[in-house]
């Protein structure tokens, strides 16, 4: 599937070199080597129906559902449907995932997951958890 899309980008990364998270998508993020920020505002995409798709795809990692894309398509924004995505419950939870699978390099247990979910939801920030996982003895042990 082709993409025809139109606006900004911005990257950071706190790489002094060639950000190795980004310049080889083998290698991808790893929290001990970068952070990296990326930031879209996508100003014309075309297909409505093909960017929720891939909103849903990239930020919460399954396909949409009937009744979900269709609220979208009646209330289409993307820069609204991404921040929906990324700080719904379900979007907290698929972060909360991957701060396990790539700090402490295995899968989630439900315990976990709801508990470092509640917390983003209650207002910690991404950073007070990355550095949570970093500092325990889990993290410790198996480095």
């Amino acid at each position: 599937m082709a993409w025809n899309l139109e606006g900004t980008y911005f990257e950071t990364c706190s790489c002094e070199v060639v950000c190795p998270c980004t310049a080889s998508l083998a290698l991808g993020a790893d929290y001990d080597r970068c952070r990296v920020a990326l930031v879209f505002n996508i100003t014309n995409g075309g297909d409505p129906s093909t960017i929720i798709e891939a909103l849903y795809n990239d930020l919460l990692g399954r396909p949409s559902d009937p009744a979900g894309k269709s609220y979208w398509l009646t209330h289409f924004n993307v820069n609204t449907i991404a921040n929906q995505f990324l700080f719904s419950l379900e979007g907290r939870q698929v972060l909360v995932e991957s701060y396990y699978t790539s700090i402490l390099h295995r899968g989630f247990d439900k315990s976990g997951l709801d508990y470092w979910t509640q917390r983003l939801l209650s207002g910690a920030s991404d950073e007070d958890i990355i550095a949570d996982f970093l500092s325990s003895d889990e993290y410790f042990l198996s480095h």
